[in-house]
């Protein structure tokens, strides 16, 4: 059992003046008057983070007592928010220590009170403590010791397995949407505002939803818009991966001249599986 300790949260309003600090016995902003308590259940602790479609936020959760991760959504064109919903209903549907946890009744819509302000599309998920791989870089800038990496590749592997299963592609794999938990080493596959329903036994064209890429870890065929299927995933994976063996972007391990992906000589690792993450990448 957590205690809450906070003195101060913080407003969501995105149009408000002063969102922080609030005293945290308050019901409604100091800034805006728009209410603080969501679902009278979660209190908003700190922004972690703001994108072009959403703000993150920490929020304390009155009815569990933990700390977990609030998403509002912020642009609601109909693509955009088809892309939020769908998030929600994936990560509903999925229980896997690899994926963080959203419980049926996480994803709400609130109304601030406040006129104009437009209702907020929130999603509540768990809250992953850790580093993702991006940051495990920093430790080793020369690249990663070959066997941490073959077991994140594995563990990655096994979580791409239970959503290819469920019909999910998750169509943004990278070493910052991988995370370590700080307790375990358990990986976690983080940020799925970009995950495709796939219809049973098809590819998922990108012609009937939110485009994404990601150069040097996309695949040619998502990069061209055309249909994806789950080799798109372990083909960044894999891209993943070999980033993280060579410490090198991936975009200087391509030859200017011919265009060829070099990455081998640039790396200490053993044969089977450098054959392997080629294999994931042909």
């Amino acid at each position: 059992m957590h205690l809450f300790v906070a003195e101060s949260i913080h407003c969501i309003n995105p149009n408000c003046p002063a969102p922080y600090p609030q005293p945290r016995d308050n019901n409604f902003c100091n800034g805006c008057g728009a209410k603080l308590k969501l679902k009278n259940r979660y209190l908003p602790l700190q922004l972690l983070g703001s994108g072009g479609f959403a703000n993150i936020y920490t929020v304390w959760d009155l009815r569990s007592n933990t700390e977990k991760v609030l998403k509002v959504l912020l642009d609601t064109k109909p693509k955009v928010l088809q892309l939020f919903q769908q998030e929600a209903d994936v990560l509903q549907r999925l229980d896997h220590p690899g994926i963080p946890k959203v419980d049926q009744d996480s994803y709400f819509v609130v109304d601030l009170g406040l006129e104009p302000q437009p209702d907020l599309h929130c999603l509540v998920m768990e809250k992953i403590n850790g580093s993702t791989l991006e940051q495990m870089l920093t430790d080793h800038p020369q690249g990663c010791p070959e066997m941490l990496v073959r077991d994140w590749l594995y563990q990655a592997a096994e979580i791409l397995q239970v959503l290819h299963s469920c019909g999910v592609i998750h169509r943004d794999i990278k070493p910052s949407n991988l995370m370590l938990r700080q307790t375990t080493g358990e990986l976690v596959a983080i940020d799925f505002g970009g995950a495709k329903q796939l219809s049973v036994g098809s590819e998922s064209s990108q012609n009937d939803s939110t485009r994404l890429i990601t150069p040097g870890y996309s695949p040619p065929e998502q990069i061209a818009g055309a249909a994806i299927g789950p080799a798109a995933d372990f083909y960044a994976l894999s891209r993943t991966m070999i980033h993280l063996l060579t410490g090198i972007e991936l975009k200087d391990l391509q030859d200017p001249v011919t265009g060829e992906f070099r990455w081998r000589e640039q790396a200490v690792v053993s044969h089977d599986l450098a054959d392997l993450l080629d294999e994931m990448l042909s």
